[in-house]
């Protein structure tokens, strides 16, 4: 029977340690920072108010009318300038394509 043995010294060991956590928190970062936007559930008048008012719009109490949109598959050019303009704000229309 064969046995090999290995001396790892201390330092060695916490450097091998520090190594690993930081693989695993880059991973965990790429993965948690992959997914899509968080898509609200605006349904309701005051949860569309609510969401307005935390983008920093000010809005009448009311509106009079409101209009679903579906933002297409595939984006012309206005759409990508439109969509530049809209992550400025933190909302990224990716998610919502199609």
């Amino acid at each position: 029977m064969l046995i090999k043995t290995f001396k790892i010294r201390r330092p060695k060991l916490w450097l091998g340690a520090i190594g690993i956590i930081a693989a695993a928190a880059v991973v965990f970062l790429l993965i948690t920072g992959m997914r899509s936007s968080k898509v609200r559930e605006l349904d309701t008048e005051p949860r569309r108010q609510a969401f307005l008012h935390e983008m920093g719009w000010d809005i009448p109490e009311r509106f009079e009318q409101v209009k679903t949109v579906i933002v297409p598959e595939e984006w012309n050019e206005v759409y990508r300038s439109y969509n530049k303009l809209q992550k400025q704000q933190g909302f990224d229309l990716k998610a919502y394509k199609g």
